[in-house]
């Protein structure tokens, strides 16, 4: 029995070194004709390079490469001390982190020339905004004052994404403003 168990071992083993083997050699060969870019592989989606990414790739690669050497030498699968795992953990925690972090501001996902587009539209819809409150009051009278302001203070609700920059602006009404009754309450609701 022990045999056989030894002979199986070896068959997955040597099926599992073939497999990674060849999976190996494709990344190799994509890098080579550089289908797989390799300029970016430290960058954050700003372009700025990632501490946590840096850390992960080179402490996988020195306990990869340390089981492998260790693998060569007793040909066999070693006992992996548990403060390794945990320090594999941690560096991966760290990039999930920074990640989750970076993608929780607007400067982790984007470069300063798109947060300066950005704030030139908001600037522009609020301009649009101001201007259409402006008028409606003008056209609606002193007694529409404040139903007319109720009616146009609304939000911005999206901005069509497109090349030219160019944004829609769509304004979703807000609730009336309460108008003081005869007796002087305001919004009374009986």
């Amino acid at each position: 029995m022990t045999k056989y168990m030894d002979e199986l071992l070896l068959a997955f083993g040597t099926g599992f070194l073939l497999i990674t083997g060849a999976l190996c050699f494709l990344l190799w060969w994509k890098m080579w004709k550089e289908r797989i870019k390799l300029d970016t592989l430290l960058e954050e989606v700003n372009g700025q390079a990632s501490m946590a990414r840096f850390q992960l790739l080179v402490f996988t690669l020195v306990v990869a490469a340390g089981l492998f050497i260790c693998i060569l030498h007793d040909m066999k699968f070693p006992d992996i001390p548990s403060s390794v795992l945990y320090l594999v953990g941690i560096s991966a925690s760290t990039y999930g982190a920074g990640k989750a972090i970076s993608y929780s501001r607007d400067e982790g996902v984007t470069t300063e020339s798109e947060r300066d587009k950005n704030r030139a539209a908001k600037v522009q819809m609020q301009t649009v905004n101001a201007n259409a409150r402006a008028e409606a009051n003008a056209n609606a009278g002193p007694v529409a004052d404040a139903a007319a302001q109720g009616a146009f203070e609304g939000a911005v609700v999206g901005q069509a994404a497109g090349a030219g920059g160019g944004g829609v602006v769509v304004v979703a009404p807000a609730a009336p403003a309460p108008v003081a009754d005869a007796g002087g309450a305001a919004g009374a609701n009986d």
